[in-house]
């Protein structure tokens, strides 16, 4: 029967064969390539966001250790904690608490002594005496080594943008004084809107971890293995599935923060 087919034809059958084989070999790799190509540039996307959004929070605890320094250079403020004058420091400090308060976002002000003992909290001014050195790194560190220190922490009144920075009279230590700034849906609202896309900062809890803030709705959508390697610092991706509707992969990363939060986009 063959031999009833033309040389041409055979050849034609025999090249599309061929041409059949060839790609059901090379479009399985091709696609692969395509798929590792894509998930690498999300990749890259979601690890620039993820530095936008660090940046950020760098920013903001400038501003806030920024307004620290400013209070602690002047020298009746430094003259009244040193003499731990509660009532003086209260009468110099308050309005401009209130003044940052109003303008700034400022949610934080207070005097703390060494290790870290709060002497007066301007945002809380009946409460003062207790000992933080259990949760305020940021404070033990700035009394310890004399330097101002900066960045993402819990404290009594939740997690906050912390700016710390000594106070000294006559050349000698007496405290430190902290600003902190608002961190929470407006901070995430701001990041929505200049880089499009929705953020989320999930935190451990002896629960397990809890939404913070942010634009995505809904409790965090990770199993605790996947938590277990964000903690670790590993990037993590998977797709979520908003209102019955597959989008982007998500990336969860842990933070720079004392308080470990992670943070994740889509």
């Amino acid at each position: 029967m063959l031999n009833n087919i033309r040389i041409s034809t055979r050849l034609l059958v025999g090249v599309a064969a061929v041409l059949l084989v060839t790609l059901g070999l090379v479009i399985p790799t091709a696609l692969n390539a395509i798929s590792q190509i894509t998930e690498r540039a999300q990749l890259r996307q979601l690890e620039d966001l993820f530095t936008a959004l660090q940046a950020s929070v760098e920013e903001t605890s400038l501003r806030a250790q920024t307004q620290a320094e400013v209070v602690a250079s002047q020298p009746n403020v430094q003259r009244a904690f040193a003499e731990r004058d509660r009532e003086a420091l209260t009468e110099l400090t308050l309005p401009i608490f209130e003044r940052m308060r109003d303008e700034y976002d400022a949610v934080q002000f207070q005097f703390l002594t060494a290790p870290a003992t709060s002497f007066l909290r301007l945002h809380m001014l009946d409460r003062h005496g207790d000992d933080l050195r259990s949760m305020r790194e940021t404070v033990v560190q700035a009394n310890r080594q004399g330097r101002p220190v900066r960045g993402l922490e819990r404290g009594v009144a939740g997690l906050g943008v912390r700016g710390v920075t000594p106070v000294r009279y006559q050349g000698e230590s007496v405290g430190v004084v902290e600003f902190g700034l608002s961190f929470g849906e407006p901070f995430f609202q701001d990041f929505t809107e200049q880089y499009g896309v929705r953020a989320a900062l999930h935190i451990p809890t002896e629960r397990g971890f809890e939404t913070f803030a942010g634009t995505i709705g809904g409790p965090a959508r990770f199993r605790e293995d996947h938590l277990d390697r964000v903690m670790g610092e590993k990037p993590f991706c998977k797709p979520l599935s908003t209102r019955g509707r597959p989008s982007p992969s998500t990336q969860a990363r842990s933070w720079i923060s004392l308080a470990a939060p992670w943070v994740y986009w889509k």
